[in-house]
């Protein structure tokens, strides 16, 4: 019989796959110890979104599979104030650390029930709105002008949710 001899090599031809990078961090309130959960992180490509995520009871969010570039970040949470950082480098297999802080937004106030009629310095009186539950040093509700008194100074504060706060105040 005949006798085969030889080395055969085969080419693959396959595009060269860069490894991606990561970018993770910890959104905290007010640049404090205190950390947000459920902050929706995006991270963004010039126009383009390339990844979001939430952030966990820690404060602490990874957004991964981004290819090798520079990303503008936004954070957003219900009652805080959207924030941004631009310019966070990403390498192919490595982790940028970005750390955000969202500011508290100031609360909305709809209606102060009563708003008149005050005849005793404890009246308690009850604030409808939203954003509440955020406020804290200079966002907090410290007095509020009524029509028929000059200033209501608001104390005992007290959160009956999100979209009430009651008070007893000295007018």
């Amino acid at each position: 019989g005949a006798k085969a001899s030889g080395e055969a090599t085969v080419l693959v031809d396959a595009p060269d796959v860069a490894a991606t990078g990561t970018i993770s961090g910890v959104v905290r309130k007010n640049a404090s110890i205190d950390t947000v959960y459920g902050a929706v992180v995006t991270a963004k490509f010039g126009t383009s979104v390339s990844g979001t995520a939430t952030t966990n009871f820690q404060g602490v969010y990874t957004i991964s599979g981004l290819n090798g570039g520079s990303y503008n970040l936004t954070a957003a949470a219900f009652g805080f104030l959207t924030a941004s950082m631009p310019g966070v480098t990403v390498a192919g297999g490595s982790t940028s650390v970005a750390d955000i802080n969202l500011d508290p937004a100031p609360p909305v106030v709809n209606a102060i029930i009563p708003n008149t009629g005050f005849s005793n310095a404890n009246t308690t009186v009850k604030v409808l709105g939203s954003g509440f539950f955020a406020m804290s040093g200079a966002q907090a509700v410290l007095s509020i002008a009524l029509f028929d008194a000059a200033n209501v100074t608001m104390t005992k504060l007290s959160v009956a949710n999100d979209t009430e706060l009651s008070a007893v105040v000295l007018s």
